[in-house]
């Protein structure tokens, strides 16, 4: 990435303050190890879009992925002030159509991105041959009103969370980052797989997010000290983002995770949060976790577009 093309980027970023944090430059340097670039749609000089990607090598094909630990990227639109919705509209197709054709340029053998949920059409990549996947995650989007947050939980879980406050947990944010990892790690272990980040990907992300104050590490122990469950939460001001949770195998029948869970909401709500986004999750155990606590369902989009045959026969095969 050049950089004038980077300080463009960087100064889009600060004249929208709304921007997700994923698509913040310092979150796109933690995550792509081999650099990034970004696409910038102008018109009349003004960056209105911009979509940053990075390359990553697969199968040993050169590929345009998701990075890891983030869960959404994508494009931004800047949509101008009281804008018609007719050219609202138009502004995302001209935009989407051209992010598309200047990624088919780049010509990887795979593209894929998770799109932020507030956008509803794909319309511009659709027209150049991508596909989409509607995928789901919860938002809480009320954190300021806890009583009706906690109102809107499954009465089930309730008396689990009110049950747990009696047995001596001890909540902390500040387990050793290493320690933090291996008890994650663990909840893929129990499944014969392997975590699908690296601790140094994710010390990378949590040196970037420290020091900016958005870091929160919570982990829950019993009375004797063993860690049951961790999560990782990375936020400032009214929008937090999970982006991990992970239980230690022979604690999962303390269901200490519904307590955590519960006293992050509290600890958001404290220091005013209003929206806490779960990030996902599609897989049937763990979305069923999630929805009785009662967030709101939102879709989102993946978009993803296969240049290649033999890369697309290797992934298959893969899983």
């Amino acid at each position: 990435m050049t950089n004038a093309n980077k300080q463009e980027y960087g100064q889009f970023c600060e004249q929208n303050p709304d921007m997700p944090v994923f698509l913040q430059p310092w979150w796109l340097d933690a995550v792509y190890h081999e650099g990034w670039d970004a696409l910038l749609y102008k018109e009349k000089d003004n960056i209105l879009a911009a979509m940053p990607y990075g390359r990553h090598k697969k199968y040993g094909f050169t590929t345009i992925l998701q990075p890891k630990l983030t869960p959404t990227t994508g494009l931004w639109i800047a949509y101008p002030e009281n804008q018609k919705r007719i050219n609202r509209y138009s502004l995302e197709i001209k935009a989407m159509e051209f992010f598309a054709e200047q990624t088919d340029k780049l010509k990887p053998a795979y593209f894929q991105s998770m799109l932020h949920f507030s956008f509803t059409s794909w319309l511009g990549f659709y027209w150049h041959g991508y596909k989409q996947t509607t995928r789901y995650t919860y938002r809480f989007t009320h954190i300021e009103d806890l009583d009706y947050t906690f109102s809107q939980i499954d009465s089930s879980v309730k008396k689990r969370i009110r049950k747990l406050e009696k047995e001596g947990f001890v909540i902390r944010t500040d387990l050793p980052l290493k320690e933090f990892y291996d008890i994650n790690a663990k909840t893929y272990q129990r499944q014969g797989m392997q975590c699908p980040f690296s601790f140094a990907e994710f010390e990378a992300v949590e040196r970037a997010a420290a020091s900016r104050g958005m870091s929160r590490r919570y982990s829950i122990s019993d009375s004797l000290g063993k860690v049951h469950s961790v999560s990782y939460v990375v936020g400032k001001g009214e929008v937090w983002q999970g982006i991990f949770s992970g239980s230690d195998p022979e604690c999962r029948s303390s269901n200490a995770a519904t307590l955590l869970l519960w006293h992050i909401l509290e600890d958001a709500h404290s220091q005013g949060c209003k929206e806490y986004n779960f990030n996902g999750s599609v897989i049937k155990s763990i979305e069923t976790f999630i929805r009785h606590f009662g967030a709101e369902q939102t879709p989102y989009m993946m978009i993803e577009k296969h240049y290649s045959k033999l890369y697309t026969f290797l992934k298959r095969l893969k899983g």
